[in-house]
């Protein structure tokens, strides 16, 4: 009996030093800074890379980034990033059709991680950034309207046309960040952008209010922007006046 004892004894340590293993936690944090997000076609761009390790403990082990094409970023180096440690990296990266096509530039990343066992593993995924492929210009014009909005803090952009046989609007959301890299850090409150964009359906004047709130709250908007348009016999769309209960005294215009 006194042998079973000890013998459950030591199973209890073991699992308890076995627990304590288990609960490491990978704190890494990545993000991806493009000088410009809008294109109006392929085009070469300065990108910035930032990597900390958020956790006060070294990392286990290296540290590698990728192009999107694959390739490693041999400038970047095999580091292992100490506690605390804060890495940043600038380049170039020419821009692609297919990724004006999917809306995102993709870097990887493959790093040195700890499993549920607390052995080293090999971990690897992604940071993309997110882009926007401008009108390349032809037909009636279509004035976008570009609008900051973080739909993980709840709130969202919603709209009201007067005359909704005169125009017709379209929203994109483009977030600033994506990622998909196994126990990292989210990037929380990164947040993006919202594109309105007005097109004409027949000729006439209108009014569109644009309302930024919670949608299962009867909060007032936290910003509004009314917005008189005008569409000619062309269907062109010219913004006539706008007013901006966020920024009162400034004319809120269209993206260039």
């Amino acid at each position: 009996m006194k042998k079973l004892m000890i013998c459950l004894l030591l199973l209890v340590m073991i699992c308890s030093a076995r627990a304590e293993t288990m609960t490491v936690i990978e704190r890494l944090d990545m993000r991806v800074h493009l000088s410009q997000t809008e294109f109006a076609g392929p085009q070469e761009v300065e990108v910035r890379i930032i990597v900390y390790n958020l956790s006060d403990e070294d990392r286990p082990g290296t540290l590698a980034l990728y192009w999107p094409n694959g390739k490693m970023i041999e400038e970047f180096g095999t580091p292992t990033l100490k506690a605390g440690e804060r890495l940043e990296w600038t380049g170039t990266w020419l821009v692609t059709q297919n990724q004006l096509d999917a809306g995102k530039v993709r870097f990887g990343v493959k790093y040195t991680g700890v499993n549920a066992l607390g052995l080293p593993v090999t971990r690897e995924g992604y940071v993309a950034a997110g882009i926007i492929a401008l009108d390349n210009g032809e037909g009636p014009t279509a004035p976008v309207l570009v609008m900051e909005s973080n739909p993980s803090t709840g709130f969202d952009w919603s709209w009201e046309i007067d005359h909704e046989a005169v125009v017709a609007v379209s929203a994109t959301y483009v977030s600033d960040m994506y990622f998909d890299v196994p126990e990292m850090v989210p990037p929380v409150g990164s947040g993006g952008r919202t594109r309105f964009q007005l097109t004409g359906l027949t000729p006439g004047e209108t009014t569109i209010t644009f309302a930024y709130k919670r949608f299962w709250r009867e909060d007032t908007p936290i910003r509004e922007v009314i917005c008189r348009v005008s569409v000619d016999e062309d269907l062109n769309v010219t913004i006539l006046s706008s007013k901006d209960n966020e920024y009162p005294d400034s004319m809120f215009l269209p993206e260039q």
